[in-house]
């Protein structure tokens, strides 16, 4: 048993407008990464146990660590476009973009039930929007994973780049363990469009890897139900 060990870690992929801070959302039982229909900034983010929050920056080329709040976080990640006629915010927004390509992740420390026993969560930046230095981060999050959730939607079944990330990505890392959850299931309106939509991804999967375990899922309506039960 994985769980029985000192850590477990379950890297959580998908491309962007799949859901992933939504899922990550339901799975903790609480709303920990913002999450928006709009892009928001490419940032891996380590989920663990910590009986107080904390919010640290790690830096690619750096020991150095920076504390930040929880505020501050969710500022960092909030995805503004500048106004191309304002020279000062154009100006402002490549320093920031700078200052964010110099990062490696963001490390959250949470009171999770779901972490308290070593389980680590990585989330990281949409697959069809990694520049190559973030390539090459996100990468290095893959060999150490012990699972990988891969989020796919109902809206959208299975496009060729999630084909060639399963492919080139996923599998050439090793990574034994591959959950396919397809997220708004709510869009989904009747038994026969659950089976085809199920249908169609086992059929583009399979030929890539064995007896895949595909999931339906409904992330929103999950993390409502979840944040209901604790009163919120």
């Amino acid at each position: 048993n994985l769980l029985a060990q000192e850590n477990f870690k379950l890297v959580v992929v998908g491309e962007f407008s799949r859901g992933k801070s939504t899922f990550i959302n339901a799975l903790l039982g609480q709303k920990v990464l913002p999450s928006s229909s709009k892009p928001t900034t490419a940032i891996i983010t380590k989920i663990s146990y910590a009986p107080e929050p904390a919010f640290e920056i790690h830096f690619r080329h750096s020991d150095i660590v920076k504390k930040i709040t929880e505020a501050e976080f969710k500022n960092l990640i909030a995805g503004i476009e500048p106004d191309a006629s304002d020279e000062v915010e154009v100006s402002t927004y490549m320093e920031q973009k700078k200052y964010l390509k110099s990062m490696a992740y963001v490390d959250i420390k949470y009171p999770l039930d779901l972490c308290k026993n070593g389980v680590e969560i990585i989330d990281t930046p949409g697959t069809n929007d990694l520049d190559e230095e973030r390539e090459e981060i996100t990468y290095t999050f893959m060999p150490q994973a012990d699972a990988a959730v891969m989020l796919l939607s109902a809206k959208q079944p299975f496009s060729e780049s999630e084909r060639v990330f399963l492919k080139e990505t996923l599998m050439e890392n090793c990574v034994q363990k591959i959950f396919f959850v397809i997220n708004h299931s709510d869009a989904l309106k009747t038994v026969e469009d659950r089976e085809k939509v199920q249908q169609y991804i086992r059929l583009h999967i399979e030929p890539l890897t064995d007896k895949p375990r595909i999931y339906l899922a409904s992330s929103k309506q999950a993390l409502d139900y979840r944040r209901t039960q604790a009163g919120e």
